[in-house]
């Protein structure tokens, strides 16, 4: 990437990081891999990271002009969940497009931007550009699979988020005016939800497009939130899901999807209060089921009570096991 830190930058790419030592640099060398005809901005805003993340990427900062560092005087994540940067990384930044990137994740095409800016300067309708992403297992060191896939309606989507977080580039604009309509740090119940609500209410207003091109990787690692064996945790980030979801439908969906919906992710919360064995959710479980005539999953909640008596590590095997079961069996 040439020095066009004295141009008026096209895209601003957006890195958020911390305790991202070990990843950092190749994160931030995918940024400076990108060849475009037009001028490139890297805002990384470092959260008060305890490893070394901040200074290796101050290094960068030093020999890149167009990378700018944000260093807070505390830890914005602990104080207002993800959505933070909203209120303190956009407004930093000066592009027409954003992309987003995490630090422990990287891209691995040169050409992604370029690609990506040339539809969204095609079609003015158009608010966001994604591709796949190759997911790679930290632990094990291996590559497990592709996830992303084309999205062009509401119902899609609320069935399954398959727009990888780490390949997107968006229309700055669609970035304003959600945050103006759903003032997402005013909902304490979403601080663990990143993207997902921003897709939710963009693709009823704007067009997406779909690139059917690996282009970054998504690395998995034990303490990523999506992945986190801590039950408290976890479940404090599927109710958030849930919460977002029950959001949206009441604005957009109808009350066959919303039961749909609602029963898929209630489905996802069982084995957690299993793990935490909290009986009163377990039940207040069975009988949503059993109101939305669901005998399905109240035979198979019922059938899994003797789970609740297992230590937590082998009841989340064993449910692992049955949700495996229960995705060939039955398809939501």
């Amino acid at each position: 990437m040439p020095d066009n830190s004295s141009t008026f930058p096209l895209v601003s790419i957006v890195c958020l990081t911390y305790n991202h030592r070990d990843y950092i640099g190749q994160t931030l060398d995918g940024f400076l891999l990108q060849r475009a005809d037009f001028a490139v901005e890297i805002i990384v805003h470092d959260d008060c990271s305890s490893d070394g993340t901040c200074d290796i990427a101050r290094e960068y900062a030093t020999r890149y002009p167009n990378i700018r560092l944000i260093v807070p005087e505390e830890n914005r994540y602990s104080k207002y969940g993800i959505n933070f940067y909203f209120k303190y990384v956009i407004p930093q930044t000066r592009g027409k497009y954003i992309a987003f990137c995490t630090g422990d994740d990287y891209w691995i095409d040169p050409q992604k931007l370029q690609k990506q800016v040339d539809l969204l300067e095609k079609d003015v309708d158009c608010g966001l550009v994604y591709t796949k992403a190759s997911i790679y297992w930290q632990k094990e060191g291996i590559f497990h699979r592709e996830i992303g896939k084309k999205i062009d309606n509401f119902e899609s989507l609320v069935f399954s988020n398959d727009i990888p977080a780490t390949t997107n580039c968006i229309r700055r604009t669609l970035l304003d005016d959600y945050n103006n309509e759903i003032q997402p740090l005013s909902r304490p119940q979403w601080r663990y939800i990143d993207d997902y609500p921003i897709w939710l209410w963009a693709v009823q207003r704007y067009k997406f497009a779909f690139i059917d091109e690996v282009t970054t990787v998504y690395r998995i690692l034990n303490s990523s939130l999506s992945n986190n064996k801590d039950a408290t945790s976890a479940l404090n980030y599927q109710l958030g899901v849930l919460d977002v979801l029950k959001h949206f439908l009441t604005m957009y969906g109808n009350d066959a999807l919303t039961r749909k919906i609602i029963n898929k992710n209630t489905v996802y919360l069982v084995p957690l209060y299993f793990t935490m064995r909290n009986f009163r959710e377990i039940f207040r479980s069975i009988k949503l089921f059993a109101k939305s005539g669901d005998r399905f999953n109240v035979f198979w909640t019922l059938a899994s009570l003797p789970l609740a008596l297992l230590p937590g590590f082998f009841a989340r095997k064993c449910f692992s096991v049955r949700n495996k079961i229960l995705a060939r069996t039955r398809k939501y």
